[in-house]
């Protein structure tokens, strides 16, 4: 039973899924004015459409978010270690952001090009740090890929 429940949840995230690409294509061919729909046969297809892939997309973050927590409780009452886990990967989630952060300068980018785009330094920050955590990220991947396909030899059997 629990099988045909995760197949038929899937599907339906999908089906949602599949129906916000319809509306963001929709959407991207508005592009935000109305002159630009001349291939639609209705002007109003355009509010319509962002207004149902706004919809969509709510409903599919708030269905992320429900079949989490549902999956975590379900986990967290089956198995008593999960926590030290799921707090370690969190604790670890939340390192990366702060060192991040606090690696960025904000100043990588002149002022011109700053005030030019109308943006500001708290925004460069940010978009730094969002760098430097891929950078981190990436670069914890090929190490943990690298130990575990050398560690594989010395794992007793």
């Amino acid at each position: 039973m629990k099988e045909k429940t995760d197949k038929l949840l899937t599907l339906v995230m999908l089906g949602i899924a599949l129906l916000a690409t319809v509306f963001a294509v929709l959407f991207a061919i508005g592009n935000g004015s109305a002159d630009s729909l001349e291939g639609l046969t209705n002007p109003g297809t355009f509010d319509v459409a962002y207004i149902i892939l706004m919809c969509l997309v709510i409903a599919a973050i708030v269905g992320i978010l429900v079949f989490l927590v549902v999956k975590l409780v379900n986990r967290f009452m089956s198995d008593g270690k999960y926590w030290v886990k799921f707090l370690t990967v969190t604790v670890i989630c939340v390192a990366v952001v702060v060192v991040s952060y606090l690696l960025s300068s904000g100043s990588d980018v002149p002022a011109e090009f700053l005030a030019k785009n109308e943006t500001s330094e708290g925004v460069s920050k940010l978009i730094g740090a969002a760098c430097i955590m891929v950078y981190i990220l990436a670069a914890g991947s090929v190490i943990s890929i690298l130990f575990t396909e050398i560690a594989k030899p010395f794992k007793k059997k």
